[in-house]
C-alpha cells in the first residue's frame, strides 16, 4: 500500500503588522490504487482553513467550570396515617353452642349496648362475649360441679378462667343471660370489682328492657319483699359490711340470706342511679376504684368519692329504700 506525505504551505497573511502563518501538516494514508476509485482531496479552500482554525481555537479554550451541584431534593413527605376513628362500643354474643334464639341474641346485645352507654369509659369497638347457653340440665350441672367443686344451686355464672358466660336451662334464661353479661362487662371496666357492685349492678340490669328512649329498669316484686322483711325485722344494715362483702359471704348466708344481700346491693345501685347527683357519685366511685386497681378497698373508695360522711350516705340510702317500699 502506497503512502503519500503531503505538505501544504498556506499563504501568509498580514493583518495590523502581525504575520500569521499557518502551516498544516497532513499525514494521510492514500487509498489503494485501483481503477474507478475516487481520489482523496488534497487541496483546501480558504473556508476550509478558517473552519479548521476555528475548531482548534475552541479546543484550546479551558473547559467550563462544572456547575454547582443542584440542591438535593427534599424527601417526599410520608403519608400521614388517618386519625384513629373512635368506634362506639357494642356487644356481640358469640353463641358457642348455637342454641341462642336469634331474637334473644339481638335483644340481649341491644341491652348490652345500653349498659355500656351507662358505664361510659374507654371501651370501644365490638366487645365479643363467649356464651354457653345450655339446653341440657345434666350437661350444665356437670360443668357447675367442675367449676365450683360442689353442686352449687346456680342457674348461670361468669366463668372467669375461660372468660365466658354460662347460662343454664331455666324459666329465667334471658334474665340470667343479661345478668351474666353484665358481670363480664363490669370486669372489663373495673378489674376485680367489689362484690356488692358486681352483684348489685347485675341484679339491677337483669330487669332492663328497651324502648325508644333507652333502657328502662323495673322494680321486681321479690326484691321489694326481701327489703320489706329486712325492714320489718328491725335489722340495721351495716353499710361498711355490705361494701366490703365477698362472694364467699354471699354463699355463706344460704339461699335466703344471699337473696337479701343481693337485694341490698341492688338497692344501693338503685339509689345511686335514681338522681343526677347519684349518677355523678357512681362515676366518681368507679374512678376511685380504677385508681386503686385492686378493688380490695371499696369502702375507702366510697369515702373518697362521696363528699359527705358515710353516715350521711347511709341515711340518704335508707330514705330511698323507704320511698321504694311506699313509706314516707
Amino acid at each position: 500500500m502506497a503512502q503519500a506525505l503531503t505538505v501544504i504551505v498556506v499563504r501568509a497573511m498580514t493583518r495590523e503588522s502581525l504575520t500569521t502563518c499557518v502551516v498544516v501538516l497532513l499525514l494521510t494514508l492514500a487509498p489503494p490504487s485501483g481503477a474507478g476509485e475516487e481520489k482523496r482531496r488534497t487541496s483546501f479552500t480558504d473556508a476550509d482553513l478558517e473552519s479548521y482554525a476555528s475548531r482548534r481555537q475552541k479546543e484550546a479554550r479551558p473547559a467550563p467550570e462544572p456547575s454547582p451541584p443542584s440542591e438535593p431534593m427534599s424527601p417526599a413527605p410520608r403519608p400521614v396515617a388517618a386519625p384513629e376513628v373512635f368506634q362506639p362500643p357494642h356487644v356481640v354474643l358469640d353463641d358457642l353452642l348455637g342454641t341462642l334464639l336469634p331474637a334473644d341474641k339481638q335483644r340481649a346485645e341491644s341491652i348490652g349496648d345500653g349498659i355500656l352507654n351507662f358505664y361510659g369509659g374507654s371501651l370501644q369497638g365490638p366487645i365479643h362475649i363467649a356464651t354457653r347457653n345450655f339446653m341440657d340440665e345434666a350437661a350444665f350441672r356437670t360443668l357447675v360441679q367442675q367449676v365450683y367443686g360442689s353442686p352449687v344451686n346456680v342457674i348461670g355464672f361468669y366463668y372467669t378462667s375461660e372468660d365466658e358466660i354460662v347460662v343454664g336451662p331455666s324459666s329465667e334464661r334471658f334474665k340470667t343471660l343479661v345478668h351474666e353479661m353484665n358481670h363480664f362487662l363490669v370486669e372489663k371496666i373495673v378489674p376485680n370489682p367489689p362484690t356488692w357492685l358486681n352483684e348489685g349492678l347485675s341484679e339491677f340490669f337483669e330487669e332492663a328492657s328497651l324502648d325508644p328512649e333507652g333502657l328502662k329498669i323495673r322494680l321486681p316484686a321479690w326484691r321489694q319483699r326481701s327489703l320489706q322483711r329486712w325492714k320489718n325485722g328491725g335489722q340495721q344494715p351495716n353499710l361498711s359490711g355490705i361494701l366490703q362483702m365477698t362472694p364467699q359471704d354471699v354463699l355463706a348466708h344460704g339461699e335466703v340470706g344471699s337473696y337479701l344481700l343481693r337485694a341490698l346491693a341492688w338497692s344501693i345501685v338503685d339509689f345511686l342511679t335514681s338522681t343526677e347527683s347519684g349518677r355523678a357519685l357512681f362515676q366518681k366511685y368507679l374512678t376511685e376504684l380504677n385508681a386503686r386497681r385492686t378493688g380490695s378497698d371499696p369502702y375507702t373508695a366510697m369515702v373518697m368519692a362521696y363528699s359527705g360522711s358515710i353516715r350521711q350516705f347511709e341515711a340518704e340510702w335508707l330514705k330511698h329504700v323507704d320511698r321504694r317500699l311506699g313509706g314516707t
